[in-house]
């Protein structure tokens, strides 16, 4: 399919659960799909859950329509589980929301929860329904994952797509919607996050020498990155050359592992070499990859996420654990180092051959952001999803 050539025509309905303010995964690859998809349809509709006066600025200058309806927030009493209960009274909202509005070509549900209940949805309206699963919850925990699956057992869209990164969700979805799934990889757009010059201020500004050796990770501060396989591999860096080495490391992202993380370092006797920066924005982030020497994933469930191709296609070398077959993407020593998962000490070795060879460090990055222009395009992703629409149409016309 040419891009070029696309005469708009198909009108969509997005709903989701995670949209700004919330800064996580979904929420990024929801708003850098539709910004990326919009010039190739007729029209475009966000339904996203209401946060108050903190979205009014962003919903009015957003160039997607947002309808905002009412999230239900029933906390949890009594170990009883209420997220089946919230997800139903937010698409309740979200169908009286649909009703109001001119009836939509297709409905693109975000998230197990919205898919199935937008299942339910579309059947009601006569509206084909395309689910769209970033991952699989199971990664959280296994209740999670539990749930998850006996709601996609219930539930049915009429098309899946199922975001690989490095999750089972691919196999999962694939066997429990039987012929109605395909597999989509994360768009990384590579204008965006390119090769930068260094920023200088915000290297002197954090305290840094020209000479230091900086590790950044983008990963958010949660149990399932296993952040602290992160620190502990520094904390052996630190001890190479009989602790001559000058090497940082950077936290970029928040979570409830903070505390923990800190202690952590300050038990090993780091603390000064361990910064933490907080959430950063795209252009932040751009900014620290600038002055990064090295970018780090040690999830043990993945590390086939979108901070780690961010930082290829910024070519800036990565050394990760092998997890979620991130060599499917990472060529070990081409585009990238892979450590045996969990083993922090083949970590701390890739991580030195990195320090002593600046050379291997450009030409890995180099040939990172080739990967990623030749593999994880946006046209494809956006030709891929508007095949899927043109097919249930024409199969909803006949």
């Amino acid at each position: 399919m040419d891009l070029s050539s696309i005469k708009p025509n198909i009108s969509i309905v997005r709903i989701v659960l995670y949209f700004y303010p919330f800064e996580g995964g979904c929420s990024n690859h929801v708003r850098e799909l539709s910004e990326k998809i919009n010039p190739y349809l007729k029209n475009q509709i966000i339904i996203a859950p209401d946060v108050g006066s903190i979205s009014k600025e962003f919903d009015r200058t957003y160039p997607i329509p947002i309808i905002r309806v009412k999230s239900h927030n029933i906390k949890k009493r009594f170990g009883i589980p209420v997220a089946p209960l919230n997800n139903l009274l937010y698409m309740i909202n979200v169908y009286k929301a649909l009703k109001k509005i001119e009836r939509p070509d297709i409905i693109h549900a975000h998230g197990i929860g919205p898919v199935a209940f937008g299942s339910i949805i579309g059947k009601l309206l006569n509206v084909p329904v395309v689910g769209m699963l970033h991952g699989s919850t199971e990664a959280y925990s296994r209740m999670s994952g539990l749930f998850e699956s006996l709601l996609a057992i219930l539930f049915k869209p009429d098309h899946a797509l199922i975001l690989d990164d490095g999750s089972p969700a691919p196999q999962k979805f694939s066997r429990l919607w039987r012929g109605c799934t395909s597999v989509v990889y994360h768009g990384i757009d590579a204008q965006f996050f390119k090769p930068c010059p260094q920023n200088s201020d915000l290297r002197q500004k954090l305290g840094f020498k020209k000479s230091d050796f900086l590790i950044l990770s983008t990963s958010s501060l949660i149990a399932v990155k296993n952040l602290d396989l992160t620190i502990e591999a520094f904390a052996k860096l630190l001890e190479v050359d009989d602790g001559k080495i000058s090497a940082y490391l950077i936290f970029a992202g928040d979570g409830g592992l903070k505390e923990p993380l800190i202690k952590l370092a300050k038990s090993k006797s780091i603390t000064e070499y361990v910064k933490f920066v907080g959430t950063l924005s795209p252009d932040k982030i751009k900014e620290y990859l600038s002055i990064a020497d090295v970018v780090v994933g040690t999830s043990l469930y993945s590390n086939m996420n979108r901070s780690i191709q961010e930082a290829m296609s910024s070519e800036v070398a990565v050394v990760a654990f092998n997890s979620g077959r991130l060599d499917r993407l990472i060529d070990n020593g081409y585009n990238g180092l892979l450590a045996k998962p969990g083993d922090v000490s083949d970590f701390t070795d890739k991580l030195k051959m990195l320090y002593e060879n600046p050379e291997l460090r450009r030409t890995i990055g180099t040939n990172a952001r080739k990967t990623i222009i030749s593999t994880r395009s946006w046209n494809s992703r956006i030709e891929h999803e508007l095949s899927i629409y043109n097919q249930l149409i024409m199969k909803g016309d006949k």
